[in-house]
């Protein structure tokens, strides 16, 4: 069912605290025109070494998509051991894929390979890797994305913004803690303070010859990007 589009908002860029499946799944439905750009979790932590040699990690396994299994540092190889499905809490399905290895004994990496407590002694642990391919799908198209000359343009663009309203909130304004309670009178209070703060930023806008304008290009940001 198409469902009517009230704000005309082009896209939205968020960090990557929103990244999530459901998120993924609903800027996916063919009645949202607006774009999501999303910082991936792992973006910033894969640059780093020891994410890299992290044997634990999917990411650091040879996978076969054809036969759909995974062969660990160790050369066993990890397959499906069954689906797992579910929904979200706003409804929507979700698919889990559970691939394990099976047999795990007497492997002189299991103790960087297997993670997280467990009540089960580690001599009888087996590799387990939950995959949401969906999700890991949804995360490669945003991976390249967020690295394009716009997507690096527009997450510029998401800090200054976001960042200095926080910080005018919080510093300028004095505003540190709501006043009233309950969630009506507290959505009406952040309102005011929200109208407050963009009478503000028009107010700048307008003294300084910058009305019209929206995103801010950093100097020689579109040089470094090129």
């Amino acid at each position: 069912m198409n469902q009517p589009r009230i704000y005309p908002i082009e896209r939205v860029v968020v960090d990557a605290g929103y990244e999530s499946l459901e998120n993924y799944l609903y800027f996916s439905q063919p009645w949202v025109s607006t774009k999501l750009l999303v910082k991936p979790t792992n973006h910033e932590r894969k640059k780093h070494k020891k994410y890299k040699t992290d044997i634990s990690r999917r990411e650091n396994m040879s996978c076969d998509a054809n036969s759909d299994t995974c062969t660990c540092a160790n050369g066993k190889t990890l397959s499906v051991e069954r689906l797992r499905r579910g929904k979200t809490s706003s409804g929507f399905p979700t698919e889990t894929t559970i691939c394990s290895c099976a047999d795990c004994h007497g492997c002189p990496m299991k103790e960087k390979c297997i993670r997280g407590k467990s009540k089960t002694p580690p001599e009888e642990r087996s590799k387990t890797l939950y995959v949401s391919k969906a999700f890991e799908e949804y995360r490669a198209k945003m991976e390249t994305n967020v690295n394009t000359k716009l997507g690096k343009f527009l997450r510029v663009n998401r800090s200054i913004q976001s960042e200095g309203t926080f910080a005018m909130v919080k510093e300028d304004m004095r505003f540190r803690r709501f006043l009233l309670r309950g969630n009506v009178k507290v959505e009406a209070e952040w309102t005011l303070m929200a109208i407050a703060c963009n009478i503000l930023k028009l107010f700048h806008k307008m003294s300084r010859g910058r009305l019209g304008t929206s995103l801010a290009v950093p100097t020689g940001f579109l040089e470094d990007s090129a």
